[in-house]
Protein backbone atom coordinates (compact mmCIF):
# COMPACT_ATOMS: atom_id res chain seq x y z
CA UNK A 1 0.00 0.00 0.00
CA UNK A 2 1.50 3.32 -0.98
CA UNK A 3 1.55 6.13 1.48
CA UNK A 4 0.03 9.41 0.33
CA UNK A 5 2.29 12.36 0.84
CA UNK A 6 1.21 15.93 0.93
CA UNK A 7 2.24 17.59 -2.33
CA UNK A 8 4.68 20.46 -1.98
CA UNK A 9 3.13 23.86 -2.50
CA UNK A 10 4.12 25.38 -5.76
CA UNK A 11 6.76 28.06 -5.93
CA UNK A 12 4.23 30.86 -6.45
CA UNK A 13 2.41 30.03 -3.21
CA UNK A 14 5.65 29.82 -1.23
CA UNK A 15 6.76 33.20 -2.61
CA UNK A 16 3.35 34.69 -1.90
CA UNK A 17 3.51 33.49 1.72
CA UNK A 18 6.99 34.97 2.10
CA UNK A 19 5.87 38.29 0.61
CA UNK A 20 2.85 38.36 2.91
CA UNK A 21 5.10 37.90 5.93
CA UNK A 22 7.55 40.59 4.84
CA UNK A 23 7.76 43.94 6.58
CA UNK A 24 9.90 46.94 5.85
CA UNK A 25 12.36 48.52 8.23
CA UNK A 26 10.01 51.34 9.16
CA UNK A 27 7.74 48.83 10.95
CA UNK A 28 4.89 49.31 8.53
CA UNK A 29 3.62 47.07 5.85
CA UNK A 30 5.91 46.68 2.90
CA UNK A 31 4.68 47.10 -0.64
CA UNK A 32 5.36 43.39 -1.16
CA UNK A 33 3.04 42.55 1.72
CA UNK A 34 0.31 44.86 0.44
CA UNK A 35 0.52 43.23 -2.98
CA UNK A 36 0.49 39.80 -1.39
CA UNK A 37 -2.64 40.72 0.59
CA UNK A 38 -4.44 41.68 -2.61
CA UNK A 39 -3.30 38.45 -4.28
CA UNK A 40 -4.59 36.42 -1.34
CA UNK A 41 -8.01 38.04 -1.66
CA UNK A 42 -8.02 37.26 -5.37
CA UNK A 43 -7.06 33.64 -4.69
CA UNK A 44 -9.77 33.30 -2.06
CA UNK A 45 -12.36 34.48 -4.56
CA UNK A 46 -11.16 32.76 -7.74
CA UNK A 47 -8.74 29.97 -6.79
CA UNK A 48 -9.92 28.80 -3.39
CA UNK A 49 -7.74 25.69 -3.14
CA UNK A 50 -4.63 27.78 -3.81
CA UNK A 51 -5.70 30.25 -1.12
CA UNK A 52 -6.23 27.39 1.33
CA UNK A 53 -2.77 26.01 0.59
CA UNK A 54 -1.20 29.43 1.11
CA UNK A 55 -3.14 29.92 4.35
CA UNK A 56 -1.76 26.60 5.64
CA UNK A 57 1.75 27.70 4.69
CA UNK A 58 1.27 30.93 6.62
CA UNK A 59 -0.03 29.10 9.68
CA UNK A 60 3.00 26.79 9.62
CA UNK A 61 5.20 29.86 10.10
CA UNK A 62 3.29 30.84 13.28
CA UNK A 63 3.23 34.60 12.59
CA UNK A 64 2.04 37.11 15.16
CA UNK A 65 -1.56 38.07 15.74
CA UNK A 66 -1.27 41.36 13.82
CA UNK A 67 -0.20 39.44 10.74
CA UNK A 68 -2.96 36.89 11.11
CA UNK A 69 -5.93 39.17 11.65
CA UNK A 70 -5.66 40.65 8.16
CA UNK A 71 -6.23 37.15 6.76
CA UNK A 72 -9.83 37.42 7.93
CA UNK A 73 -10.81 39.43 4.86
CA UNK A 74 -9.77 36.81 2.29
CA UNK A 75 -11.12 34.09 4.58
CA UNK A 76 -14.46 35.89 4.61
CA UNK A 77 -14.46 35.84 0.80
CA UNK A 78 -13.59 32.15 0.81
CA UNK A 79 -16.48 31.32 3.14
CA UNK A 80 -18.88 33.61 1.30
CA UNK A 81 -18.14 32.33 -2.20
CA UNK A 82 -17.13 28.72 -1.55
CA UNK A 83 -18.87 27.63 1.67
CA UNK A 84 -19.62 24.06 0.64
CA UNK A 85 -15.94 23.38 -0.02
CA UNK A 86 -14.46 25.11 3.02
CA UNK A 87 -16.84 25.63 5.94
CA UNK A 88 -16.03 22.27 7.53
CA UNK A 89 -12.29 22.59 6.82
CA UNK A 90 -12.13 26.05 8.33
CA UNK A 91 -14.19 25.07 11.38
CA UNK A 92 -12.15 21.93 11.97
CA UNK A 93 -8.84 23.71 11.73
CA UNK A 94 -10.05 26.52 13.99
CA UNK A 95 -10.94 23.95 16.67
CA UNK A 96 -7.42 22.47 16.50
CA UNK A 97 -5.30 25.57 15.94
CA UNK A 98 -5.49 28.68 18.10
CA UNK A 99 -4.00 30.88 15.40
CA UNK A 100 -6.65 29.76 12.93
CA UNK A 101 -9.24 30.52 15.60
CA UNK A 102 -7.83 34.05 15.83
CA UNK A 103 -8.38 34.50 12.09
CA UNK A 104 -11.88 32.99 12.21
CA UNK A 105 -12.76 35.29 15.12
CA UNK A 106 -12.07 38.28 12.87
CA UNK A 107 -14.20 37.01 9.95
CA UNK A 108 -17.08 39.36 9.12
CA UNK A 109 -19.97 37.08 10.08
CA UNK A 110 -22.48 39.45 8.44
CA UNK A 111 -20.95 38.68 5.04
CA UNK A 112 -21.30 34.90 5.23
CA UNK A 113 -24.38 32.70 5.39
CA UNK A 114 -25.84 32.14 8.88
CA UNK A 115 -25.42 28.37 8.61
CA UNK A 116 -21.72 28.80 7.75
CA UNK A 117 -21.28 31.19 10.66
CA UNK A 118 -22.94 28.67 12.98
CA UNK A 119 -20.51 25.95 11.86
CA UNK A 120 -17.60 28.19 12.78
CA UNK A 121 -18.96 28.43 16.29
CA UNK A 122 -17.61 30.59 19.04
CA UNK A 123 -14.93 30.07 21.62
Amino acid sequence: MSRKTKPKPDRFLRQLAEAYLSEDTAERLSQARLNASMQLEDLAMHQPEAFWECLLLLLERRPGLDTLVSLATPLTWLLRLHPDQFDERVAGLARRDSQMWDIVSAVDRDRIAPDVSAKLGSK
